[in-house]
């Protein structure tokens, strides 16, 4: 069975009702991998849907955020039905008020006041809460823990490949060079690999034409940079890596350049202090920096080819003054539900129905506040998915699912245990919404064949 009639079986199975079916990769060569990486570089409640979502994979869209440092995801999706939390010994300065949270209806969880903006989506459907994400024997360390679940090959510190890279690769329509997009002041590791995808790092430096050098970058089929990375002359020796590179340099420059005029209000993506303040939020470079990247995301999403494109929200790593109801934890589960919000208004019209939103942090904290009225590093955490897309819910944070007194300390004594593989979330995702192939997903997912057991079961994510 080719391609397209395994996705069209695969997509009759959807519209039934019926449920889907549920080589390890070798490494790259360091040269290959560190010159396509470096290459990459240059580069109010919603009214209900008037559309049904697409038929073709090509027009589904996942957006990526990562919240780097490591976010506590017990203040972020809170068991308020365990008697533990509220402890003196747990959580003395850091433990939320119960009345200040948002409840979530299913005798237990509730969000972080912070993320008060999503809960409207919530109230849609279009929101599911995921507590308790990780992998066996959970690193310690930012840099490898974000290499992990980047790569989705935890354990494995050598392997450096992204698995959007993969997808890429292996799923993407071969006619786009903007399959997947990195939005970001620096190169996400997801998106590195021997498929090389574009980076941006803001979109603002793709407008070439009015750029005098345009001319002399772009060209024609005699003149210009690209056309030396035309197809080259029979017996000429030209390294096929460089040749794929500049070729898809050439391609992606020109189709974001080609991008419509995209002016959002403010109220969505805030450009200044000013602004951010007038919504009642941190005032911080920071988030302009998120909002920013999120704006480009989201113009790239709704006007270009692109099915997945990445963004990431920094400064997650609370080791003091963490703060409760305010403070750096705070200010930035606000920035992202706003951020959250602000993507369904921008989208609720066209790219809506048929988009994902993964959030997901490297792993989350101890589960008792440190000296330092802060948190250290720890095991599970808390994840988003939400969108049109989205068959909303909470998962693993109710008093069946996660029993008061035996939950909060329950890996070592210190942290939560992960009762789903951070694996099984994108897995499910890549199946139910991109329509990847079971022999597909074990090219994205190295050796997801072989991975069994509670950990790894679907958790029915996709509506």
């Amino acid at each position: 069975m080719n391609r397209a009639t395994s996705r069209d079986a695969r997509r009759h199975l959807e519209q039934s009702g019926l449920p889907g079916h549920g080589a390890v990769l070798g490494r790259r060569a360091l040269l290959g991998g560190a010159l396509a990486s470096a290459a990459a570089a240059l580069f109010a409640p919603a009214p209900l849907f008037a559309r049904a979502r697409a038929a073709s994979p090509g027009g589904r869209k996942l957006l990526t955020i990562f919240l780097r440092g490591a976010n506590d995801g017990v203040n972020t999706i809170v068991p308020l039905h365990d008697a533990e939390y509220f402890l003196s010994t747990t959580r003395p300065t850091l433990a939320l008020p119960p009345a200040q949270c948002i409840d979530l209806g299913v005798g237990g969880a509730a969000l972080h006041p912070a993320l008060a903006k999503l809960k409207p989506l919530y109230d849609l459907g279009h929101v599911a809460c995921l507590q308790r994400i990780g992998y066996p024997n959970t690193t310690l360390s930012h840099f490898s823990g974000q290499q992990f679940v980047e790569t989705a090959l935890p354990g494995d510190y050598a392997f450096r490949e992204g698995w959007t890279s993969r997808w890429a690769e292996h799923c993407a329509s071969s006619t786009s060079s903007l399959s997947a997009v990195s939005v970001s002041a620096q190169l996400m590791l997801q998106f590195s690999g021997a498929k090389v995808l574009p980076h941006v790092p803001s979109l603002a430096q793709y407008a070439t034409p009015n750029d005098p050098a345009s001319t002399k970058l772009f060209g024609d089929a005699s003149s210009g940079l690209f056309s030396r990375y035309a197809a080259p002359a029979s017996g000429a020796n030209f390294d096929p890596l460089v040749h794929a590179t500049g070729d898809l340099l050439g391609a992606s420059l020109a189709e974001l350049a080609a991008l419509p005029p995209y002016s959002p209000p403010a109220t969505s993506f805030p450009t200044t202090t000013a602004e951010l303040s007038a919504l009642g939020l941190a005032p911080a470079d920071w988030a302009l920096d998120f909002f920013h990247a999120l704006r480009d995301a989201v113009h790239v999403l709704k006007h270009s080819s692109a099915t997945i494109v990445g963004v990431e929200l920094h400064g997650f790593d609370t080791h003091a003054a963490q703060g409760t109801l305010t403070g750096p934890h705070a200010d930035r589960l606000a920035v992202l539900a706003h951020g959250l919000a602000a993507l369904h208004v921008e989208t609720e019209f066209d790219v809506w129905p048929d988009l994902v939103a993964l959030v997901q942090s490297e792993f989350g904290r101890t589960s008792a506040e440190n000296g330092s009225a802060g948190t250290d590093h720890g095991r599970a955490s808390a994840a988003f998915l939400v969108g049109g897309a989205v068959q909303g819910g909470v998962h693993h944070c109710d008093p069946t699912s996660w029993p008061s007194g035996a939950t909060l300390f329950s890996s070592e004594g210190r942290y939560v245990e992960h009762t789903t593989d951070f694996r099984a979330v994108l897995a499910e995702v890549l199946e139910r919404h991109l329509l990847v192939t079971p022999s597909e997903l074990e090219l994205v997912i190295p050796g997801w064949s072989g991975l069994t057991g509670p950990t790894f079961q679907a958790l029915g994510l996709i509506a």
